[in-house]
């Protein structure tokens, strides 16, 4: 039979109020799980003989759930009751799960589309968590993002994701969210000895991650501009005489992460950065098991003693969980595996656009555009694509306002698009050009009317102005029309001017000359 251990003296406090001593005697078991960029998350489980448990005194969902160690008097948990778990077995042993996380989780539950403008992550982060009662303390404020666009991610997911890009993680430690880097948290690091404070260990050295730079190509979709990034220094909280050269093993330790698309080459360099943390992190991961302490938190660093020489040293707590029962006592296992990536998106999508502005500030030829299948949310100033565009060359012929276009999204990212070109919707053209199931005239034509038409059947072409007036190209023929019937007619055999009002020819200063085979003035 397993040896009972007595529990550290716990407060377990409800909306404020503590557990009862009938209550407390009943609590099983206490785990607390904390992980970098993830809301902590607090289990209780309860055994009660009597029939009346399931109360638990006020213990409700969505109750203020505080967990306090009396000798140390530090807070081990605070967060809200998110579930409650009743079990009930053959034998009638009755059980209750309860389930909590901290104040992070209700990022979960908001899930708006909106855009995010001229902001950085520490901006972000403070913007989405106002109302949570916290501070924010960052690392690093990150480079500006000129327009992020949120559509399908709740606010935790939002913000996870933007902090991974940067290279940052995020923690809540009593009432403060720490933007932090795989650095860890700027504070004396705890020391553990292995037989001492430190229970057991294991240490894993891998050679497949290593990397010591990391470059990054991208492009502006907005400006049609590249951009580049470089890293070369990891910030990792780890210092231990064990080094993996990446040479060893038959690489070079560069890795290049291509196809971005970004603003400018600052945001190139945290991506770069990010990557090259996350690699130089994994290279030496540390696992272990500690007398509890609920100083040791994700972000922590800790000194290791009592291992191999080359493994001895600082280290930073990716994960930490705290476990309280009657079998182990008091334990905290932890981890500095850097976080789970998020995988990002690659697919390149497209979807409906309608014009909301064509005056460019910049005048490069951009519109903005909301898009209605993402809560009409509107983008920044997006490229359209020009037949023949390039320098003092194109057919400029821009999207107007109130038109519908289809955009590109690179990356499955709203806030990253190129216009590819209008759509007629459920309009019809002024002229499709179908004659007898064929394409047989190509047609220009402008808002105000002014249209060039391109027909195969006539064999012609033609230019008309919003009042009808025309120029008329045909084999053998040309023609100049006004609205009001004047015309100069150029054929094989003829040359006609034909003027339906006076006529005047003048040259005032010049000679005007005749001349020709025969000359007739006739009176009509």
């Amino acid at each position: 039979m397993d040896q009972l251990v007595a529990l550290p003296k716990l407060v377990v406090e409800i909306d404020g109020t503590s557990l009862s001593i009938a209550e407390g005697r009943n609590l099983l078991s206490v785990r607390v799980q904390q992980g970098l960029s993830l809301p902590s998350l607090c289990e209780l489980i309860f055994i009660d003989p009597e029939e009346e448990y399931a109360s638990l005194g006020s213990m409700h969902i969505g109750a203020e759930l505080r967990i306090l160690l009396q000798e140390q008097g530090s807070l081990l948990f605070k967060g809200q009751v998110t579930a409650l778990d009743y079990a009930y077995g053959p034998s009638n042993e009755r059980t209750v799960h309860v389930r909590g996380y901290d104040h992070l989780h209700q990022l979960r539950k908001r899930q708006p589309v909106c855009a995010h403008v001229e902001i950085t992550l520490e901006e972000l982060v403070r913007s989405l968590t106002s109302d949570l009662g916290i501070s924010v303390e960052a690392e690093t404020s990150g480079p500006v993002w000129e327009k992020l666009l949120q559509y399908r991610q709740s606010d935790l997911e939002f913000i996870t994701e933007q902090a991974e890009r940067c290279g940052l993680y995020f923690t809540l430690q009593d009432e403060t969210l720490h933007l932090i880097s795989l650095q860890g948290l700027d504070q004396e690091p705890v020391e553990l000895e292995l037989g001492k404070s430190l229970l057991e260990a294991r240490i894993v050295a891998n050679g497949d991650p290593a990397c010591r730079s990391v470059d990054t190509t991208a492009w502006n979709p907005w400006l049609a501009e590249e951009h580049y990034g470089h890293a070369s220094e990891a910030r990792s909280g780890r210092d231990i005489e064990m080094d993996i050269l990446p040479d060893n093993l038959g690489g070079t330790g560069e890795r290049r992460l291509v196809d971005e698309t970004l603003q400018n080459d600052a945001q190139a360099d945290v991506i770069a950065q990010a990557e090259l943390d996350r690699r130089v992190a994994g290279e030496v991961i540390l696992w272990g098991v500690a007398d509890g302490d609920p100083g040791l938190q994700a972000g922590t660093p800790v000194v290791i003693g009592g291992v191999a020489e080359t493994l001895a040293g600082r280290y930073v707590l990716t994960a930490v969980t705290h476990t309280i029962d009657h079998h182990k006592g008091y334990v905290s296992e932890f981890e500095t595996a850097p976080p789970e990536r998020h995988p990002r998106e690659r697919s390149t999508l497209s979807t409906l656009g309608v014009v909301t502005r064509v005056d460019d500030p910049k005048e490069l030829g951009r519109v903005k555009v909301i898009l209605p299948s993402y809560n009409d949310i509107e983008t920044n100033w997006l490229q359209v694509v020009i037949p023949g565009a390039g320098p003092d060359k194109g057919i400029v012929a821009l999207c107007d306002t109130d038109d519908s276009v289809m955009v590109l999204l690179h990356r499955d990212d709203p806030a990253q698009g190129v216009v590819l070109g209008g759509l007629y919707g459920n309009t019809s053209p002024p002229d499709a050009g179908v004659n007898n199931g064929a394409i047989r005239r190509y047609n220009i034509q402008t808002p105000g009317g002014q249209r060039i038409n391109l027909d195969d059947d006539e064999n012609r072409v033609r230019i008309n102005t919003g009042e009808d007036s025309f120029i008329e190209l045909s084999p053998g023929t040309a023609r100049l029309e006004n609205s009001d019937g004047s015309f100069i007619e150029l054929s094989e055999n003829n040359l006609i001017i034909h003027a339906t009002v006076n006529l005047e020819i003048e040259a005032p200063g010049k000679s005007i000359v005749i001349r020709g085979k025969s000359i007739d003035f006739e009176t009509g």
